[in-house]
């Protein structure tokens, strides 16, 4: 287990890139006024962003309203716990508004729309097949990294593993023999145990390493759980574990949603978690 710490941040940066789906090159628009807010959850629906990003030239906008658009948005604080991608995903709706002198481009995003909506899989393997030997090759199948967290301990499948159609439905199927959720979250299809949640990277929250204020008594889904908010980290994910320490509550907690904010011209950038007690 590892713990991150630190003592100051200063040095907020940005990169928020834009290509087409499969090409090796993309365009950066972090230079410009960008606004974003991100919502992920530990749940199996897609992770969602809004991005306003200002005055945009025509030409860049005719490249964003193209089929197959991806976005990944990469921000933190450059002294700290440092920067990294916070998401990436798939262009479902863009418009245009004006704000006085400024027209501002919205970007409506999805993390995993087109694996979720427009592929299939059909596999058919022999002999005996583990559950992570099936979950690999469906996740090869459909393009995505996979990150299994923690150790699966079912049983193998004796007479052979066949999946045809939506590979979520694919995923559901072995999740459930295996006792593991999932998630697709910055284009990798991420699993883990679901007594435990990721196990990866632990980040250590104080008031000294970027906890604003106090961490606030919630529900989430009929059990008791914390609201903390803290400046914005990329280690902050869904499914994973923060260390808190605070006057209001100190122990292990894990995340069940977050939701990462800012704006390049003014204020904190923040990222605050929707979380339970683990201990």
């Amino acid at each position: 287990m590892h713990w991150f710490t630190v003592s100051s941040y200063f040095k907020r940066s940005i990169r928020l890139l834009a290509g087409q789906r499969g090409s090796e090159t993309a365009i950066d628009l972090g230079s410009l006024r960008v606004v974003f807010e991100i919502l992920k959850t530990d749940k199996r629906s897609n992770n969602t962003a809004v991005i306003r990003v200002y005055n945009l030239s025509d030409k860049t906008k005719s490249l964003l309203d193209k089929k197959n658009t991806v976005v990944t948005l990469s921000a933190g604080y450059e002294q700290g716990l440092g920067t990294g991608v916070i998401f990436s995903g798939d262009i479902s709706d863009i418009q245009s508004e004006r704000n006085g002198a400024d027209i501002i481009t919205v970007l409506e995003l999805s993390d995993g729309t087109t694996v979720i909506k427009d592929k299939t899989v059909s596999i058919a393997m022999a002999g005996t097949v583990s559950p992570k030997d099936a979950l690999k090759k469906i996740a090869d199948s459909i393009g995505l990294p996979i990150n299994i967290s923690g150790t699966i301990s079912a049983k193998s499948y004796q007479s052979g593993f066949a999946s045809y159609g939506a590979p979520m439905e694919a995923i559901n199927k072995i999740c459930r023999k295996i006792g593991f959720s999932y998630s697709v979250e910055n284009g990798v299809l991420n699993l883990w145990k679901n007594t435990d949640g990721k196990k990866e990277q632990v980040l250590y929250l104080t008031p000294s390493t970027g906890l604003i204020g106090k961490p606030e008594k919630i529900q989430i889904d009929k059990q008791n759980g914390w609201s903390v908010k803290a400046l914005l980290s990329p280690l902050i994910t869904p499914a994973g574990r923060v260390k808190v320490k605070s006057d209001a509550v100190s122990g292990l907690i894990r995340v069940k949603s977050v939701k990462h904010s800012g704006d390049t011209h003014g204020g904190d950038w923040t990222s605050t978690a929707e979380a339970v007690i683990v201990s």
